[in-house]
């Protein structure tokens, strides 16, 4: 009787001592004709490794050299095993772009360059803020002030000509500011016309609902003279004239004549002009 002993992993027939020498050799042709079925059946190495490569570059897909090994994806995630809570953390405390509150400083590191740019505290206080307020400015344009304005003092720009005043002389309010003052002594009656510049007009500096008051200062020696024409952008046609007290038909010897002009700017190319006079001895 032929005993039948088999491989434990691929069950291929083996001989067994006390089987016939005839009965062993059938067996042991069985078993090689198994092993060569199981060879051929499996592939080649370079079949091998060419599904080896194939399955690699589908996990790579492309990646660049710096990131197509699993050592090189950790370190750029920081080695972090927890990632997306570590960026969602990140994110959670960073300003979101439709805005939000910062709780802590934010420093810059230049002044602004275009009118959407943030400015410091420095940049502000130097441009505009404390310069002004503490070491003086000069401003050549208008300030508005919405509300009341606390002066402790002002000092005030005269004009100041050696000369007497006669005939119609301009005030020109851009270069001569609010006060004109002729300190030699009046040669004639006199007049003034009250204007922006030689090339601009008080209509222009002034909009409707505004005032302006100026004052001009004439010498008088021991004949006296008075002002007999006010004009505004030369003319006398533009403006209504009111006086405190009555137009004036006479001077007072050795006196400084201060005629005020309050200017009220009511429409286009049309004002009123309150004058009043008032002679110092």
């Amino acid at each position: 009787m032929t005993t039948d002993t088999r491989t434990t992993s691929q069950n291929y027939p083996k001989p067994y001592p006390s089987n016939l020498l005839g009965e062993d050799v059938v067996r042991l042709r069985e078993a090689l004709d198994a092993i060569d079925t199981d060879m051929a059946a499996r592939p080649l190495t370079a079949a091998v490794q060419g599904l080896v490569d194939a399955a690699v570059a589908a996990l790579v897909d492309g990646a660049p050299g710096a990131l197509d090994t699993l050592n090189e994806l950790a370190a750029a995630l920081g080695d972090s095993s927890n990632f997306s809570t570590t960026v969602t953390t990140a994110l959670a405390a960073r300003l979101e772009l439709a805005g939000g509150t910062m709780t802590g400083d934010l420093t810059l590191n230049s002044n602004p360059t275009d009118p959407l740019h943030a400015a410091t505290k420095l940049y502000t206080d130097t441009a505009v803020g404390s310069a002004a307020q503490t070491t003086g400015s000069t401003f050549s344009g208008d300030v508005v002030m919405q509300e009341s304005l606390k002066i402790e003092r002002v000092k005030e720009h005269v004009a100041y000509a050696t000369a007497g005043i006669t005939g119609v002389q301009p005030f020109n309010v851009i270069g001569y500011g609010a006060v004109l003052y002729y300190a030699g002594n009046s040669g004639g009656n006199y007049g003034v016309n009250i204007t922006g510049d030689g090339t601009t007009t008080l209509d222009t500096l002034m909009a409707v609902g505004e005032s302006m008051t100026v004052v001009l200062l004439a010498t008088q020696g021991s004949t006296p003279y008075y002002l007999n024409t006010v004009q505004i952008d030369g003319t006398t046609s533009n403006r209504t004239l009111k006086y405190a007290g009555g137009a004036p038909t006479s001077g007072t010897a050795n006196t400084i004549c201060a005629n005020t002009f309050t200017v009220i700017k009511t429409a286009s190319g049309t004002f009123t002009v309150l004058a009043s006079i008032a002679e110092f001895e």
